[in-house]
């Protein structure tokens, strides 16, 4: 039973690095990278491999973390939703996976919960501070930010968790969590 939490700490904090190693670049390229792309695959790979309160852990401390060392966006604006949907994604990614034990189904899972959770999160946190969050708003959004790096990641976690499988890391944690 020690060694499962174990386990779980110790793929939680390497994930957790990988994302805010990524909040440390540089410019606009760190900024896409650190906001679309290491974090949320390193929530998602933490709720598959940890469980689901590891990666909702990984991704709300990963986005509390990159905010504190960029300091470059508004909290409650831009980090608070961004806190939240990384969360939802990591949560719902051991959730799934814990369910069904089909990685690729967690991921897009993971994917899709935590973009509804940052729609949803942007609407009200706008609206409680006075500001519109128009439609036209959340489509050039999507369409320009987020997406890309959904794409990458969807591409980019199964091929990290064919190399965990052949390596014998799935097993070993498979193995844990059904102890």
């Amino acid at each position: 039973m020690v060694r499962k939490y174990v386990l779980g700490i110790i793929v939680s904090v390497m994930f957790f690095a990988l994302a805010v190693l990524s909040g440390i670049i540089p410019g606009e390229a760190g900024k896409t990278v650190s906001m679309f792309l290491l974090p949320l695959a390193a929530a998602i790979l933490t709720g598959i491999l940890a469980g689901s309160i590891h990666g909702l852990l990984a991704g709300a401390l990963s986005a509390l973390v990159i905010f504190l060392i960029r300091r470059d966006t508004d909290f409650l604006r831009d980090t608070l939703p961004v806190l939240l949907t990384w969360g939802t994604s990591g949560f719902f990614a051991g959730f799934v996976y814990g369910r069904t034990g089909t990685a690729i189904g967690a991921a897009v899972s993971g994917v899709l919960a935590g973009r509804i959770t940052l729609s949803i999160s942007k609407i009200l946190i706008l609206y409680f501070l006075g500001e519109p969050y128009t439609v036209f708003a959340y489509l050039e959004e999507a369409v320009t930010g987020v997406w890309p790096g959904l794409i990458i990641c969807l591409a980019g976690i199964p091929v990290i968790i064919f190399m965990l499988r052949k390596i014998g890391v799935m097993a070993i944690l498979r193995e844990e969590r059904n102890n």
